[in-house]
């Protein structure tokens, strides 16, 4: 619900925004707080994935986006990690296959 301000931010009144989730955390014996959440929402025409991992009570958000280039001629994919004070950021870019095509064979 926290993300929902973000969302109705900058918005035109006709524009709907929403978002959806789960996740659970729970712990067994001996073990340490396990699990995870997961959301995901549009920021404009880029869809926005955050999900956050418990593993032995230490955390990691990961955040995702996805988009079509303005022309739909590449996909475009980001990505950034938190965790223990790092931050991991990487970006890569797919050609897209016109409609009736297919991709490329890669080479090694």
């Amino acid at each position: 619900m926290e993300r929902l301000p973000q969302l109705q931010a900058g918005c035109k009144p006709e524009t709907i925004r929403g978002f959806d989730g789960g996740g659970g955390i729970g712990c067994g014996p001996g073990l340490r707080n396990q699990g995870g959440y997961t959301d995901s929402w549009f920021e404009g025409i880029t869809h926005v994935t955050h999900r956050l991992m418990i593993h032995a009570g230490r955390e990691m958000d990961i955040v995702e986006r996805l988009q079509l280039t303005e022309d739909e001629t590449m996909l475009i994919f980001e990505q950034e990690i938190y965790a223990e004070g790092r931050t991991v950021k990487r970006k890569e870019e797919f050609p897209v296959a016109l409609t009736g095509e297919s991709f490329p064979k890669s080479t090694p």
